[in-house]
């Protein structure tokens, strides 16, 4: 590697700091690019798995904590949505600019030029249709626009805008699966084709720029390097003893095991998994192991409980949402559990199918047997992009990348020695070297793209 990243190295302007008496609340709020495509169909929203479409996310933000309503005031929350919408004059500055009143829009008025007269499947007559019913066309609207907000794409819907795609696309390599194939099968069929390649052809920096980015938009011997690594899978602790290799040769294998929750080409499961991220997060407030002791709840004893445990619903708005809070000195329990607070939880009826799927597949899923193993389990983001996603993790924790790195070497160490709690086994697979980390890093900021809608 003849290049130092040195300089490309991305800085948060919010570093996270743990002190005696208080954690500053960061949280990672990701771009919504790509986020809401229709690729998976059958994926779940936030965080935890709340939301089953983008239009109860939408919902949820306008007639919740994000827009200042307390769960006790869900109706309010609707009337005061609807009652804007119908009173809007359209003679702000915005209004003026984009065609009039909400009203006027939303009739789509004959005086509202071709411009902006939307179809007449999202025609209403705001004046005579109900506050749920404004309030859910006015979500679905929104709902179409966070569905366009998209990456470069070629007219075949492949992914065509990052230093990565132009490389797979300039060494007539596969940039999807084919059919049948899952993304994990793929992810490894293009590590064995990576292997093969013989005299790969780079994306140098000279041919685009990054405008939007604090580096050059580039592919090369690093970037193939941390590629390579991304997809290479190593072997778990048992299969190790059970293969006959010697410890010390499991470690210096060379395998990040990225893909198994970040496949290509979207670089991301939709999946939920715990990597630590919660208990490093806990434990760094309240000493190492703090977290293994939190006494978590049954699914009986929640379910007889739900306003101590739970997070807060209209259908229990006095709810405490213990463990939906930020880690605090002056609780010693409260912290996220993340999908923990949504499976089996009947305040969402939406999400259980999906989520039983997730867990159990076509097996029977007792939530007894089934919701310790959600404990500390978060949605995967996708890889794409992460330039403008920082600072990192759901917990806002890490300001660079290369930090990030460093944090999963920390927690697969902690998952070989059994002291992650509901640790994802795959962490265990997970074994880098300082060099490696340099090639990891580089490659994920090939992923890196212009967005400019």
């Amino acid at each position: 590697m003849n290049r130092t990243y040195a300089d490309y190295r991305q800085r948060s302007p919010i570093p996270y700091r743990s002190q005696d008496t208080r954690t500053v609340t960061v949280r990672n709020t990701r771009s919504m690019v790509d986020d809401f495509t229709p690729r998976h169909p059958e994926v779940l929203l936030h965080g935890d798995g709340e939301f089953a479409s983008v239009e109860s996310i939408t919902k949820s933000v306008m007639t919740g904590r994000t827009f200042g309503w307390l769960s006790n005031e869900h109706d309010e929350a609707i009337h005061h949505i609807a009652k804007v919408i119908r009173e809007d004059d359209g003679r702000d500055e915005l209004g003026q600019q984009y065609g009039g009143s909400y009203a006027k829009l939303l009739l789509g008025s004959v005086d509202v030029t071709d411009q902006f007269r939307i179809s007449k499947d999202f025609r209403m007559d705001v004046k005579a249709a109900g506050d749920q019913q404004v309030v859910d066309e006015v979500a679905r609207l929104i709902g179409v626009f966070l569905k366009s907000l998209q990456f470069e794409h070629t007219p075949q819907g492949v992914h065509s805008g990052s230093a990565y795609d132009m490389f797979l696309a300039k060494n007539n390599l596969p940039v999807l699966p084919d059919r049948g194939e899952t993304d994990v099968e793929y992810s490894q069929r293009l590590l064995q084709m990576l292997e093969n390649l013989q005299n790969p052809r780079f994306i140098l920096p000279y041919e685009r720029w990054l405008r939007f980015h604090p580096h050059v938009l580039e592919f090369g011997e690093p970037e193939l390097a941390g590629l390579k690594l991304f997809l290479r899978q190593g072997a778990a602790p048992e299969e190790s003893l059970t293969k006959g290799i010697p410890a010390a040769s499991h470690s210096v294998s060379h395998a990040g095991n990225c893909f198994a929750c970040h496949p290509a080409p979207d670089f991301t499961d939709v999946s939920f998994h715990n990597t630590g991220a919660a208990q490093e997060e806990f434990d760094a407030l309240h000493g190492p192991g703090s977290f293994a002791k939190i006494a978590v709840p049954s699914y009986e004893e929640r379910k007889s409980h739900p306003d101590m445990y739970l997070p807060a619903t209209p259908s229990h708005p006095h709810a405490a949402g213990l463990f939906r809070s930020l880690p605090a000195m002056s609780n010693a329990s409260a912290t996220d559990l993340g999908m923990w607070n949504v499976f089996a939880n009947s305040d969402f009826p939406d999400v259980q199918s999906q989520m039983r799927s997730l867990l159990c597949g076509t097996e029977p899923c007792d939530p007894q047997v089934e919701l310790p193993l959600t404990i500390a389990r978060f949605r995967t983001p996708t890889l794409r992009d992460t330039g403008h996603s920082w600072p990192y993790l759901h917990t806002g924790r890490m300001p660079t990348v290369e930090d990030v790195l460093h944090y999963y070497l920390r927690m697969s160490g902690m998952a070989r020695e059994g002291k992650l709690r509901n640790g994802d086994p795959e962490l265990t697979r997970i074994s880098l070297s300082e060099e490696d980390i340099v090639a990891l890093a580089a490659f994920l900021r090939s992923l890196d793209e212009d967005y400019d809608n």
